[in-house]
C-alpha cells in the first residue's frame, strides 16, 4: 500500500515510519520543507495542496502538530486547524479513501485532583489553545469525512513515551538518567495518570493497516492498558535503568502547605494530578494486545522495539 505521512520527522512519526515501511508499505512523507532533493518519496504541503505528489494514497496518516499549549499568534490555528482541513481538502486529489488523525486527550481537560475517568463520550472540556484546536480539527474531520465520502480514526492520546522521545515525561525521566533526585509526596501516590507508550501506538496503526475496515469513522481513545501514579513511573523507571537517583518521600503536610501558593498549585497538580481515559474500546479489540506502563518502559533501558 501506499500511505501518506505527516510529521514523519517527529518522534511519534519517525517511529511510524521506520514501522510502515517494516510491513512492505511505501511511505511518502509529507512536511513543511524538502530538504532531501533526491527524495522522491518526499514531499512539501504544496506539492500536495497542487497535486504534484505522483501517487495514489491507500491512506494518509496525519500526525503533523505543533507541539504547545497556547500562543498569542495564529500558529496553533495555522498549524492545526487550517492544515488538517487542508490536508482533507485535497484527499480526493489522491484517490485517497481512508484518513487517521492524531488528536489528544486534553480536549477533555487538564490533570486535576478530581478523579474522573474520560472516556469517548465524555463532555469535551478543552482548556488550552492547542487543545481547542484540536476539537476543531477533529469537528473538521467529522464533517468533511460525510462530504468527501471518506473513512477516518481519530485517536485521542495521553503523554506518549518511547525512545528518542522529547516531551515532558521525558525531561522527567532523564532526572533518573542523570541520577539528580526527585520528589515524591505522599498525597501524589493516590493521584493516577494515562500514558501510552510508543510500542502500543505502533501495535495500534499496524492493526489498522493490516485491516483497513478497522478505520471506521470513530473516535478512540489510546493508551497503557494501565493507569499510574507519576511516582511509580518513576519508581519503575529507576529500578529498570538501575540508576542512582534518589527519590525523596516528603510528607503529605508538606504537599498540603505548596497546595496553597497558587503558583506552585498549578505545577504541582500538573505534574503529578490525575488525568485517566478510558479505553475499553481498543482493548476490546482482540488482535490488539496493548501493553501496560510497566512493560513499555521496560523498552525503555533495552532499546529493543516490536513491529519494527
Amino acid at each position: 500500500m501506499d500511505i501518506a505521512l505527516t510529521g514523519s520527522s517527529g518522534f511519534i512519526g519517525g517511529h511510524l515510519k521506520k514501522l510502515i515501511e517494516g510491513l512492505g508499505h511505501n511511505v511518502i512523507c509529507i512536511a513543511r520543507a524538502n530538504t532531501e532533493k533526491l527524495n522522491t518519496n518526499k514531499y512539501t504541503y504544496e506539492d500536495l495542496f497542487l497535486g504534484k505528489v505522483k501517487s495514489q494514497f491507500d491512506c494518509m496518516i496525519h500526525l503533523a502538530s505543533p507541539n504547545y499549549d497556547y500562543a498569542k499568534d495564529e500558529s496553533l490555528n495555522t498549524g492545526i486547524v487550517e492544515l488538517t482541513r487542508e490536508i482533507i481538502t485535497c484527499l480526493p486529489l489522491y484517490g485517497c479513501k481512508k484518513f487517521i488523525f492524531f488528536s489528544t486527550a486534553k480536549v477533555y481537560g487538564e490533570p486535576s485532583l478530581h478523579a474522573d475517568i474520560f472516556s469517548e463520550n465524555s463532555k469535551l472540556n478543552p482548556i488550552s489553545d492547542y487543545a481547542r484546536a484540536k476539537v476543531i480539527a477533529e469537528e473538521i474531520t467529522r464533517k468533511m469525512s460525510s462530504e468527501l465520502d471518506f473513512k477516518y480514526l481519530i485517536y485521542r492520546m495521553p503523554l506518549v513515551y518511547g525512545s528518542n522521545m522529547k516531551s515532558n515525561i521525558g525531561r522527567l525521566l532523564n532526572i533518573i538518567n542523570s541520577g539528580y533526585p526527585f520528589i515524591s509526596f505522599g498525597k501524589s501516590k493516590s493521584l493516577k495518570k494515562s500514558f501510552l507508550c510508543i510500542e502500543n501506538i505502533k501495535t495500534i496503526i499496524k492493526y489498522n493497516l493490516m485491516n483497513t475496515d478497522s478505520i471506521d469513522n470513530r473516535v478512540l481513545n489510546i493508551a497503557d492498558k494501565n493507569s499510574i501514579a507519576l511516582d511509580e513511573v518513576i519508581a519503575n523507571y529507576k529500578v529498570i535503568t538501575k540508576s542512582k537517583s534518589i527519590i525523596i518521600s516528603v510528607p503529605n503536610i508538606i504537599f498540603q502547605i505548596l497546595m496553597k501558593i497558587p503558583v506552585i498549585k498549578n505545577i504541582l497538580i500538573k505534574l503529578y494530578g490525575n488525568f485517566v481515559i478510558d479505553t475499553k474500546c481498543i482493548n476490546e479489540i482482540s488482535e490488539i494486545n496493548i501493553l501496560d506502563t510497566f512493560e513499555g518502559l521496560s523498552y525503555l533501558n533495552n532499546g529493543e522495539e516490536k513491529n519494527e
